[in-house]
């Protein structure tokens, strides 16, 4: 679980070399999204350009970024600490203090790991546990492979590799003596979202399936502890009738991506917080600097990073045992986690699940969903869709649900209902709608 380099990151190196204007605005504008808004005055960012294209940078902030995006480089000021070479190996930025080549460049190969004194434009390297990353933007440019210790921005690559590593990058950069401090920060502030909810009976999980909405037409739990998720964020209405006092959220690039979908997303987030005084944020550890910069200082007493373990057995997190379970959904890794942890039963709403025929991994309810905006997610984003394997991750979820709800009733004796129909076989068999009036009896 542990977070960060060894050392706070002062140095960022940009590989392979840019070849036109669209590619140099389109991963600076990630970058400047993941530092999200974290500039020390120490910081370094290295590039190199070709075809001549130093000498075309006059205004960082007017490169254009692609129309998927939300323009985050525009407001940034990421070219005060962007020094650029070209063919020559002449320092043309802005900063102040010599760029050295090598006189006799290495070049590296795909998976090698060396170590350097300086940089030669066209030759990445990453002190291990040192002050600096290296970022391999372009990996087809740059041998076909990724480099070992590089950091992936390339859209292109696998999955939401480059949607983890542009999220990650603050925790990264933060050292590890910054990231035990913000640990011990969330740690204590579960403590009290602990004891906060120690008077309530149940926690009441709601989802986005299209159940939801006549679900929050009937009674709710009476005494329950609110946990939403994701784009419920977007219905006001729904908001104020469940009165959240939980957000949980954690999709690298549905909500802490570049896109104008996630921009989208998190403006609603904001706004639900603001609107909801009572009501905690819990994300990914990794995440928290970036969900501190966007949240910014009046929200970040509320919110809480969660350790996640890759490995191991499941783990319903108390302030003792401080992480949850790596599973790559929300439901499984962090709401029904933490919900069995603060009650004794949970009540699910809107856990749908999904239907053989059912476009995607599932539908939502089109009431909290920005489907106007989801083409510019998967835009942004170009290797979500193409790597999408929705069979086959339905089937794990599935899978893991049943053993989640199997570890926390024969460990802990916790009990799950779901309130709402569900495709999901462990959560069809603990299907029992609520009956007038009787939910506000619990």
């Amino acid at each position: 679980m542990a977070v960060g380099n060894a050392r706070p990151v002062r140095r960022i190196k940009l590989y392979p070399a840019f070849e036109s204007h669209q590619e140099l605005g389109d991963i600076l504008n990630r970058l400047a999204w993941a530092l999200g808004g974290l500039s020390p005055e120490d910081l370094e960012i290295l590039l190199t350009v070709e075809n001549g294209l130093a000498q075309e940078i006059r205004d960082w902030c007017s490169l254009s970024v692609p129309e998927s995006c939300h323009n985050f480089l525009a407001t940034s000021n990421l070219g005060e600490f962007c020094r650029v070479t070209q063919a020559g190996q002449v320092d043309l930025g802005v900063s102040q203090g010599q760029w050295v080549g090598l006189e006799s460049p290495v070049r590296l190969q795909p998976g090698d790991s060396v170590q350097l004194h300086h940089y030669c434009p066209g030759d990445p390297q990453l002190v291990e546990g040192g002050n600096e990353i290296v970022i391999q933007w372009n990996i087809e440019r740059s041998g076909g492979a990724p480099l070992a210790n590089a950091l992936l921005f390339d859209p292109h690559y696998r999955h939401d590799t480059e949607a983890c590593s542009v999220a990650s990058l603050g925790s990264r950069m933060a050292g590890r003596v910054e990231m035990r401090r913000l640990r011990e920060e969330s740690r204590q502030r579960y403590q009290r979202l602990v004891e906060s909810a120690a008077s309530r009976a149940t926690a009441a999980l709601f989802l986005t399936g299209p159940s939801l909405e006549a679900a929050l037409e009937g009674d709710l739990p009476g005494n329950r502890f609110s946990i939403i998720c994701n784009s419920l964020v977007k219905n006001s209405a729904f908001l104020e009738r469940i009165q959240p006092d939980l957000l949980v959220f954690l999709d690298p690039a549905y909500h802490f991506g570049v896109s104008r979908y996630a921009a989208e997303f998190r403006r609603c987030a904001v706004a639900a917080l603001h609107n909801y005084p009572q009501c905690t944020c819990l994300v990914p550890e990794a995440y928290l600097p970036l969900a501190r910069a966007f949240l910014g200082a009046e929200l970040q007493e509320r919110l809480i990073g969660m350790p996640i373990n890759s490995r191991g057995r499941f783990n319903l997190p108390s302030p003792q045992a401080f992480f949850a379970r790596h599973t790559g959904n929300v439901l499984t890794q962090l709401m029904l986690p933490v919900g069995l942890a603060l009650a004794n039963q949970a009540w699910l709403v809107g856990a749908d699940g999904r239907r053989p025929q059912d476009p995607g991994f599932w539908v939502h309810s089109g009431t909290v969903q920005m489907g106007n905006l989801m083409a510019s997610l998967y835009a942004a984003h170009p290797s979500l869709a193409r790597d999408e394997d929705v069979p086959g991750y339905y089937a794990r979820h599935c899978r893991r649900v049943e053993r989640l709800l199997c570890f926390a009733s024969e460990r802990f004796g916790k009990q799950v209902r779901s309130l709402t129909p569900s495709f999901i076989p462990a959560l069809a068999r603990r299907f029992s709608p609520a009956s007038p009036g009787a939910l506000n009896d619990v």
